[in-house]
């Protein structure tokens, strides 16, 4: 390969590599993978028995699992430690100095399969995402326009928990079939103290009752 073919194929390497997707660290909404033997190996669970938790990535490696019926149970500590900076007063509240109603808690990871033949079947439910803050009623969270204390709470918990109902068909030793379907529940709380002239816009657009 001449010296300016080996200068064009450098950059064309280098073009790929940018347009390339990247890693992405896993946040509280969205954990980093479902089951002890996905969490163990850093979330994979896409071409690979992560036993009855593989239903919430590929269905179609319930047909992977060495037993004909599997059961699961497993829970998920959800926790936060954030702090919120008031850029005007430099006045800073943490998340988890304060009461413990809203973090941390748990959250569950159910599953149970069964393989009838070449069908195998499975359904669960596992925590997908959540959140829980608790700033306490005396930071700067709490004080209305002029700086008035109200002595309110500012607080949030979210939880997010997926239902699916799985199956996967085992067609050759090589080739497995499968799909499922999500039944999704959120559950928010949220303590927020807004301002009168925001209440009052969010009333006029109909979109508090």
């Amino acid at each position: 390969m001449t010296s300016k073919r080996l200068h064009t194929a450098a950059l064309v390497a280098v073009g790929l590599t940018a347009c390339s997707s990247i890693a992405q660290a896993t946040d509280v909404f969205r954990l980093e993978g479902y089951g002890a033997i996905s969490r163990g190996m850093g979330g994979v669970a896409t071409a690979t028995e992560s036993g009855p938790a593989g239903m919430m990535v590929n269905p179609a490696t319930l047909s992977l699992a060495s037993e004909d019926r599997q059961v699961m149970v497993g829970l998920d500590l959800v926790t936060t430690d954030l702090s919120v900076t008031n850029k005007t007063t430099g006045e800073t509240v943490t998340s988890n100095s304060h009461g413990s109603n809203r973090g941390p808690y748990v959250a569950p990871e159910v599953a149970v399969t069964g393989r009838y033949g070449a069908l195998s079947l499975g359904t669960g439910a596992f925590a997908q995402g959540g959140l829980g803050t608790e700033y306490g009623s005396s930071s700067f969270l709490s004080q209305a326009t002029g700086g008035l204390k109200t002595g309110l709470e500012n607080s949030s918990r979210l939880l997010v928990l997926n239902v699916p109902f799985s199956a996967s068909y085992k067609v050759t030793d090589k080739l497995n079939i499968g799909g499922s379907v999500d039944a999704m529940w959120q559950g928010l709380n949220l303590n927020l103290l807004l301002g009168a002239d925001q209440v009052g816009s969010l009333i006029g657009a109909n979109r508090v009752s």
